[in-house]
């Protein structure tokens, strides 16, 4: 009785350390923003908020652009989407993505206002059940399906 109780403490003991290698790599902050601004010429810089559960970790990325005409709101979208796969240190199990006008402040945020991009949204056929509150969101499976799988994208 005693040898299982020993083990069960030894295991809740255990659980934080060994979730804590669920986390994202410690670099993910700093190698997101940087593949998804060198990404298109019109992204001047990023910044990524992550999520960490039981599923893994859940990413969003805040673009900040010097131009908010629609061609190239619509090459922003689908270049910073796939360069955020491509640079994700792990498989994320969501993105989320959302545009502001340049430049980013000193203390970034998600709750800051950011531009409409419905019509590039539309275009990009990311419109139904992916966008809300011009932020567009869908599960790794979706963005995979549209760009390839993490695994093909990181080689």
């Amino acid at each position: 009785m005693n040898n299982r109780i020993a083990a069960a403490l030894a295991v809740v003991l255990a659980t934080p350390f060994a979730l804590s290698g669920c986390v994202a790599a410690p670099d993910f902050h700093t190698v997101v923003p940087a593949a998804v601004v060198a990404s298109d010429p019109v992204i001047e810089d990023a910044f990524t908020a992550t999520s960490t559960g039981i599923a893994g970790v859940g990413v969003w990325v805040r673009v900040y652009v010097t131009s908010t005409e629609h061609d190239d709101l619509v090459r922003v979208i689908d270049s910073a989407l796939e360069a955020t796969l491509a640079a994700s240190p792990v498989r994320p199990v969501s993105v989320r993505l959302d545009v502001a006008a340049s430049p980013m402040p000193g203390e970034p945020n998600m709750s800051q206002p950011n531009i409409s991009i419905e019509d590039a949204a539309r275009e990009l056929d990311l419109y139904d059940g992916h966008l809300s509150d011009d932020t567009i969101s869908g599960t790794i499976d979706f963005f995979e399906e549209r760009y390839g799988t993490w695994e093909e994208l990181r080689q």
